[in-house]
């Protein structure tokens, strides 16, 4: 049977210089606003420079960025990194928060998703070819309770309405959740869960099968950035490293498959 690319031109199985890996990078910028005025101006020029891969690394095919700091008066133009498309949750009302996520254009993304309220902000992209979900989500460290749990009744949905022939789509959500009291050696809630939103959290962990794979602290001594997958048994390693944007440490991802090859494969 042959098979057919529709996404790139070079078949992974025949070419040694595709890298079979991949990444998704998680980092929280405490604002990227691109103001000429600001001082913060220069760390969306560093985030693109960040993402110029040296060609030993994998491609990053995903990056959440959280705390964005942006508002309307902001277009994805000022925002934009080459090769990717951005897709903006910004906060309503109040300065601070939001998230974004950059999808590498050799993915497709549909059905876009962005919630946002005075807490919590949400994005979601589904790639058809792949039938996965990325998302980025940012929760402050005094969200309500119930802004929390309606933001997570919207991922629910989202992958609900992504589902298709019974088959769920795999699930990369990524964020700062500001949750340090978890015990993710065993994914288990503290004795004595400071807010109700480590029990709506838990609960969604547990209905969609997922696995959080940041197993070390990534601010100070504690786990406040987390990546949730169903499909743990692709992730070959996560690494931290620290960088100047902001107090908390970077989380790289990597997958033991290349997305934009992976469309290779026909989706039984």
């Amino acid at each position: 049977n042959q098979i057919i690319n529709t996404i790139c031109p070079t078949n992974v199985f025949t070419q040694p210089d595709v890298s079979p890996f991949s990444t998704i990078i998680l980092l929280n910028a405490r604002s990227i606003c691109p103001a000429a005025s600001g001082d913060t101006k220069w760390k969306l020029q560093f985030i693109r420079d960040y993402m110029v891969r040296d060609d030993n690394l994998p491609p990053v095919v995903a990056l959440g960025i959280t705390e964005t700091w942006l508002n309307d008066t902001y277009t994805d133009a000022q925002c934009h990194i080459e090769d990717y498309c951005c897709y903006r949750a910004d906060r309503e009302s109040r300065r601070g928060g939001g998230c974004a996520l950059y999808l590498h254009t050799d993915l497709i993304g549909t059905n876009p998703l962005s919630h946002s309220d005075s807490d919590n902000s949400v994005v979601l992209v589904y790639v058809k070819s792949l039938h996965t979900i990325f998302g980025v989500v940012y929760h402050p460290p005094a969200s309500s309770d119930e802004h929390f749990r309606l933001s997570l009744n919207k991922i629910q949905n989202y992958i609900d309405h992504c589902s298709r022939n019974n088959t769920v789509p795999d699930v990369y959500l990524i964020g700062d959740f500001n949750m340090p009291h978890f015990n993710w050696d065993t994914c288990s809630l503290p004795p004595s869960p400071p807010s109700p939103c480590y029990g709506h959290l838990m609960s969604f962990i547990e209905r969609n099968f997922l696995t959080q794979v940041v197993q070390e602290p990534t601010r100070g001594s504690s786990v406040l950035d987390l990546i949730l997958c169903n499909k743990a048994h692709d992730v070959v390693k996560v690494d931290l490293s620290d960088n100047k944007l902001s107090d908390h440490k970077t989380v790289h991802l990597t997958l033991g498959f290349n997305p934009p090859y992976s469309a290779l494969i026909p989706l039984l």
